[in-house]
């Protein structure tokens, strides 16, 4: 559908400031290399990573997070000292960053069909997943069911690897655990037949939770936040009330609508694997189906539509909330869709 070639020259093109985000915005600081990101700037860095999925003949989507999987860090670049490693960069949350800026980038590509976005999307938020894993959380449990996904990643995060230059035996290290990885078969998977769902809405303020489809069957923390907050304002509520109350009110309607075994939604941000702890607990107590519905609203109009609403939170708090994004996987949920 999209040659390597063509993919690159679009975005060059089209994102000429993404890419000069990314040949500005160094690995190293203060004159001290980076000692895993010894090759430079984030651009290097990622051409060396798009010319090895070139080489490897991966498919089209692993091309596509290759390129735009990195396009978060600069915006995420922070210069920190520490007493035991000296001056240092860091990048954090860099991935919720780069998935939220790609909804925007792949714009560029019509020809795209709504699975393949979906892939390259999750690609991207998930390409550190795999060195970030524990017992609870194999990568036979988190990809069950989705081999040819998993395999996709895999590709990806070996490119990746291969796609930096390190003075410390990680590389090393990263390359064993590539292989490990590598035979990994995930687990067999099912899904749950005639128990209700508890569908968990995700996305940051503004993108659109309240409009979504079906909400008149669902609990809201905001509306938790009005009614205990008792003003006509949600801001000044948001001020006024006490959050611990709220959020004790808010799962107490979470269990009572469980424990009337209908399907309904949960309208809450839930960027993060903590936020989606308290409510999986409960459905999963329950015996419900669970399921995470990711809205892809742009950056810039989660922004707009922020500023044209009552409820009014800083920017920058919902840039955080962004780049604390973790893409749920089958150890949390069931299912998760993008809209």
């Amino acid at each position: 559908m999209y040659t390597a070639t063509e993919i690159l020259e679009i975005f060059y093109n089209k994102h000429g400031d993404l890419v000069k985000e990314m040949q500005d915005s160094d690995h190293n600081c203060n004159g001290r290399l980076n000692p895993y990101h010894m090759e430079g700037d984030v651009w290097t860095h990622t051409m060396s990573v798009f010319s090895h999925a070139i080489s490897k003949n991966v498919p089209m989507e692993v091309l596509f997070s290759a390129l735009l999987h990195d396009i978060g860090k600069p915006r995420t670049r922070e210069v920190k000292f520490d007493a035991k490693r000296g001056w240092f960069t860091r990048f954090t949350g860099h991935e919720g960053l780069s998935f939220y800026m790609a909804i925007t980038v792949l714009k560029s590509y019509p020809k795209l069909d709504t699975q393949q976005r979906a892939t390259i999307l999750e690609l991207i938020a998930s390409h550190s997943h795999l060195f970030d894993i524990s017992k609870k959380e194999s990568p036979e449990r988190m990809y069950a069911g989705r081999q040819e996904f998993y395999d996709m990643l895999v590709q990806m995060v070996e490119c990746d690897t291969l796609g930096r230059v390190s003075q410390h035996q990680n590389n090393v290290k990263s390359s064993d655990v590539i292989e490990k990885l590598k035979s990994v078969k995930v687990n067999e998977f099912e899904m749950p037949g005639l128990a209700p769902t508890m569908c968990l809405l995700v996305g940051p303020p503004g993108s659109g939770k309240s409009r979504f489809p079906g909400i008149e069957t669902s609990v809201s923390r905001d509306d938790v936040v009005m009614e205990l907050g008792g003003k006509d304002s949600y801001n000044e509520c948001w001020r006024s009330v006490d959050q611990k109350a709220v959020d004790t009110e808010f799962r107490k309607r979470v269990q009572a609508l469980a424990s009337e075994g209908k399907s309904f939604i949960v309208d809450r941000c839930h960027m993060s694997k903590k936020s989606r702890r308290d409510v999986l607990a409960i459905a999963k107590d329950r015996g419900y189906n669970t399921k995470c519905v990711v809205l892809l609203t742009e950056i810039e109009r989660v922004l707009k539509q922020n500023e044209n609403r009552d409820k009014t939170i800083k920017p920058d708090v919902i840039l955080g909330m962004i780049r604390a994004f973790h893409y749920p996987t089958r150890c949390e949920v069931n299912d998760v869709v993008l809209v």
